[in-house]
C-alpha cells in the first residue's frame, strides 16, 4: 500500500527555511533552505534532498530515502547529513502515516497522510526525524532524543527536543 501523498512519482523543487540548534536551552537560528523530492524505483521509495545552513559551519546537505511502507504502516530509511553524521548512513525505522497522540510523542506535521515518523538509537541516544508533505508544503522536523540518566550534559532533560525545523513551500514554475 502506496502513501500517494509522500510517495508520488513526479519531482518537486522546495524553498523555504530551515532553523537549527544544538540544545534545547538554544534558540532556534532559521536560515534560507532548499529541497527536492521524487518517488523513485516506480513508487517503492521517496528522497529527500536538502539543502541548509548552519550558524557557524555553513552550508550543509542532507538526503532521506524513505522505502515502503508495507502493509502494517512500517517504513525503512536511509539518511546521511553533511553536519550531523559525516562518516556513516544511518538506517532508521519507523511507520507512515503517524497516528499523532497528545503526549507529543509525534508532532502535528507528522499526522495524516503524507506523513513519515522513522528513528534510531545509538548508546542509548536516539534520533527521530519526522516528514510531513501535501501539495502546497514540505515539513522535516529533526529530534535529539536524550536517554534518562546521561552524565556530562548539564540542563537536558531526558526525552525529545526539537533540533532542526524546515519548513518549504513548493517552487512554482
Amino acid at each position: 500500500m502506496i502513501d500517494e501523498a509522500l510517495f508520488t512519482p513526479s519531482t518537486a523543487t522546495w524553498s523555504g527555511t530551515c532553523a537549527f540548534r544544538l540544545l534545547p536551552d538554544h534558540e532556534l537560528s532559521p536560515a534560507p533552505a532548499t529541497a527536492s523530492t521524487r518517488g523513485v524505483a516506480e513508487g517503492v521509495a521517496w528522497t529527500l534532498d536538502y539543502v541548509w545552513l548552519h550558524p557557524e559551519d555553513g552550508v550543509q546537505e542532507g538526503h532521506l530515502v524513505v522505502g515502503g511502507p508495507r502493509e502494517d504502516g512500517t517504513v525503512t530509511a536511509g539518511w546521511v547529513d553533511s553536519w550531523h553524521q559525516k562518516d556513516e548512513i544511518a538506517l532508521l525505522a519507523g511507520t507512515s502515516a503517524c497516528p499523532g497522540d497528545r503526549t507529543g510523542e509525534h508532532s502535528e506535521a507528522a499526522t495524516g497522510a503524507g506523513a513519515v515518523q522513522v528513528a534510531m538509537g545509538h548508546s542509548g541516544w536516539g534520533w527521530r526525524i519526522e516528514v510531513f508533505r501535501s501539495d502546497d508544503a514540505l515539513r522535516l522536523r529533526m529530534y535529539n532524543v536524550v536517554p534518562k540518566g546521561v552524565e556530562g550534559v548539564e540542563g537536558v532533560d531526558a526525552g525529545p527536543y526539537l533540533v532542526m525545523d524546515a519548513a518549504w513551500e513548493p517552487v512554482r514554475a
